[in-house]
């Protein structure tokens, strides 16, 4: 084979490679072995332990022997002086594990439900130890009626990894497998842009949990995909299956 045919041939492998590599990196496909967690229906609200975040009444979400989760009312008149009072929240999620203080995180209701919220169990980093993604619904947007959830990660002892808020359409779908070459689960952290010109993108940037940290996944590339027609139509038609559920499907809609 003559040098320059051999140069382009290898040349065109290594750019077949470099696309391959590239394609398989942009691969967004649901993550396997990931456990779901629903709060049982109630029909009242419950008197919550006494917490500090002032919270009175709320819904219980016992996840394991020992850990009850609360998504609760803050009764602003009755909160401690604290930083709570101070910025007046109107809702708290509390994490109390047996044995270790009651942890408090800032919370908001989307259409008043103390429902609409789920705990994920999946080993993100495939250390054998399964984390916990807690995800709840804020608010959806009227216009595209787009849903913005926040989505809190813990270790399998109860440690706090890290928080991401006014995350966009959250579902289940939202923890993807790893890229091929890499085990584990990559959390899908999505967001509607608006382009400037007019047109809205749904894009997806990625998180992995490496050394006990939650950091960027830099060996992924984000995923985007116009908010045009036909991704309208997929929402449409998946939020139409169940007018109870706010939850998106990340992996569907973004792994085409």
């Amino acid at each position: 084979m003559p040098s320059q045919t051999v140069l382009s041939f290898l040349l065109s492998a290594g750019f077949a490679a470099t696309l391959m590599s590239s394609a398989m990196a942009g691969t967004i496909a649901p993550c396997s072995g990931v456990g779901l967690l629903r709060p049982p229906a109630a029909a009242v609200l419950e008197s919550v332990p006494p917490n500090p975040a002032g919270c009175g009444l709320g819904r219980r979400f016992p996840v394991e022997a020992g850990v009850t989760l609360w998504r609760c009312r803050v009764d602003v008149q009755d909160a401690p002086d604290s930083i709570m009072s101070k910025y007046a929240w109107s809702h708290a999620l509390l994490v109390m594990p047996e044995g270790q203080p009651i942890q408090s995180y800032r919370d908001t209701l989307a259409d008043g439900r103390f429902d609409a919220w789920h705990v994920l169990r999946v080993d993100l980093d495939a250390d054998g130890a399964e984390e916990q993604v807690f995800a709840l619904w804020n608010e959806r947007e009227t216009e595209w009626c787009i849903n913005s959830w926040t989505i809190h990660v813990f270790s399998n002892t109860w440690q706090p990894l890290g928080w991401y808020g006014e995350v966009h359409d959250w579902g289940p779908s939202s923890i993807v497998s790893a890229i091929p070459g890499r085990a584990g689960c990559d959390i899908a952290l999505t967001s509607y842009e608006d382009e400037g010109t007019g047109s809205v993108v749904l894009e997806a940037g990625f998180v992995r949990l490496e050394g006990g940290r939650l950091a960027e996944a830099s060996d992924r590339p984000r995923a985007r995909r116009p908010l045009d027609a036909e991704l309208q139509h997929e929402r449409a038609a998946h939020f139409g299956q169940d007018e109870n559920r706010a939850e998106g499907d990340i992996t569907a809609w973004l792994g085409k």
